[in-house]
């Protein structure tokens, strides 16, 4: 069996899952984990899934608002939201979740680059205030996040920063298309075009970015939440570092839906706060929670009949080339 073919298999996600979580399950108290998702308490749990039902609701109004062209009604791109968020459930990292947004809009606006380019340019944004997010926290909270973690963030944006330039430069797609194949450099010149909507759209760009700074922060205060129901005493500058941190490594693609990696990452980031492990692994469980059944609506549309009928990623490519 080829390598890609096991790095790529869903098999290889669920294992990476239930090895980390059983490591982490072993070195803790499971008992005392029970106890503690046992004794949360309700209205901030409620609190903190009303947060995800508007989060995913807000996040697809941006996302409409990013579209350049062929855009569908918003309720299009909430339904497709919901939907992709459920199907992700069941997919390696973020790259399922997206394949998922852009075959619905796609199926809808009969338009893929737009919809390539719109799902691209929300991720982009998406990143880039994630690593502003760590930064502010960092510095609004010195006195428990290493200073490495505040400059591995500051090179991540000054990164992403540099590569939208070298998307957006005539002199670097000059330089692609003297060194990538004629076929791909075929599907590229349909994405830059679409990408290239972009520069006449300054304001709406800076109004997303603004929106994707309130998207991150309500996601904080979501977990805000869930902490509060655990009645943890951590500092809410502090869950601004620690919030986008787990989140992000949610995102790699090698386990399913983060687990395992998210429950590592928020235990060693909250230790430096002083939080126990068993609180920790509370809180990343009832997180894990909120967001699986904040998108059962997108559930509850599949059921109904509803998909996303657009041709897989790959099919599309193939058909710009």
């Amino acid at each position: 069996m080829k390598l890609k073919t096991i790095l790529t298999s869903p098999w290889t996600g669920w294992c990476v899952s239930i090895v980390l979580f059983g490591i982490l399950l072993a070195i803790t108290d499971v008992a005392l984990i029970v106890d503690t998702i046992r004794t949360a308490q309700w209205p901030w749990l409620l609190a903190g899934l009303l947060a995800v039902l508007a989060l995913t609701v807000f996040s697809a109004l941006k996302w409409w608002l990013l579209m350049p062209r062929s855009r569908a009604s918003p309720h299009v791109f909430v339904r497709v939201n919901f939907v992709s968020l459920f199907v992700g459930i069941f997919l390696p990292g973020i790259v399922g979740i997206e394949a998922a947004r852009i075959a619905g809009i796609t199926s809808s606006s009969k338009d893929f680059p737009a919809a390539f380019a719109s799902v691209l340019v929300d991720r982009l944004f998406g990143l880039m205030t994630l690593a502003i997010t760590v930064v502010t926290g960092g510095i609004m909270a010195t006195t428990v996040v290493p200073i490495k973690i505040t400059v591995a963030c500051l090179i991540c944006l000054a990164l992403l920063l540099l590569g939208c330039g070298v998307l957006m430069s005539y002199r670097s797609r000059l330089l692609l298309q003297k060194v990538l194949p004629v076929r791909v450099n075929a599907a590229l010149h349909r994405l830059f075009e679409c990408l290239d909507l972009y520069r006449s759209r300054k304001q709406v760009l800076l109004l997303s970015l603004v929106l994707s700074m309130l998207f991150q922060m309500g996601r904080v205060v979501m977990v805000y939440f869930l902490a509060l129901s655990l009645s943890m005493d951590v500092s809410f500058f502090y869950l601004i570092v620690v919030v986008p941190v787990a989140l992000f490594v949610q995102m790699l693609p090698i386990s399913v839906y983060g687990i395992g990696i998210r429950e590592s990452a928020m235990v060693a980031m909250l230790a430096l706060a002083g939080v126990a492990p068993e609180t920790a692994i509370s809180l990343s469980v009832l997180l894990l929670a909120v967001q699986i059944v904040g998108s059962f609506p997108g559930g509850i549309l599949l059921a109904m009949g509803y998909r996303l009928s657009s041709p897989p990623i790959g099919d599309k490519l193939n058909a710009e080339l």
